[in-house]
């Protein structure tokens, strides 16, 4: 696919959006940025590999080298940093930071992690907010498969504020 024939959409870069079929509103920019995309719509990828394995997904965001690398099918998700989000999510997570929710798992959807490297060890928990480097398994502090957890950390992923559902 190019520009001239899916409506809406931008390509830039070697492989940027080059299988988008019917997918239309999209833009990819950066080497293999949207490679895979089929029929997904309204996504935004900038960055070398960027939602490369994005098919069928819609309204994504993914700013960084392989931000959003895996997610195939997740939708209204946003990642923000190199590597933030790399592993496929349900719908609507947001992960800012270097490598951010890197290995978070695809069963976790709604989650907030804001940090380098946070939310790493998240594998089927869902709605938690996390700020700073907390990577949801360390200091005696297991959310990994818990839902709707607060957690403010300190740099080093100290869980210094915690407050969970009840």
């Amino acid at each position: 696919g190019n520009a001239s024939e899916v409506y809406g959409s931008s390509f830039i870069g070697t492989y940027a959006g080059v299988n988008t079929s019917t997918g239309y509103d999209n833009s990819f920019i950066g080497a293999n940025s949207g490679v895979a995309n089929t029929t997904g719509t309204k996504n935004v990828a900038v960055g070398a590999a960027a939602l490369a394995s994005n098919t069928t997904a819609s309204s994504n965001t993914a700013i960084g080298y392989q931000a959003g690398y895996t997610n195939a099918t997740g939708a209204q998700n946003v990642y923000v940093g190199k590597q933030a989000g790399r592993i496929e999510l349900q719908t609507a997570n947001t992960m800012v930071g270097d490598s951010a929710g890197y290995n978070t798992q695809s069963t976790s959807g709604f989650n907030t992690f804001i940090g380098q490297g946070c939310g790493n060890t998240i594998t089927s928990g869902s709605r938690n907010t996390i700020l700073g480097c907390y990577d949801g398994n360390t200091f005696g502090l297991d959310i990994r498969t818990s839902n709707n957890y607060i957690v403010l950390s300190d740099g080093a992923g100290n869980p210094r504020a915690t407050y969970n559902a009840t």
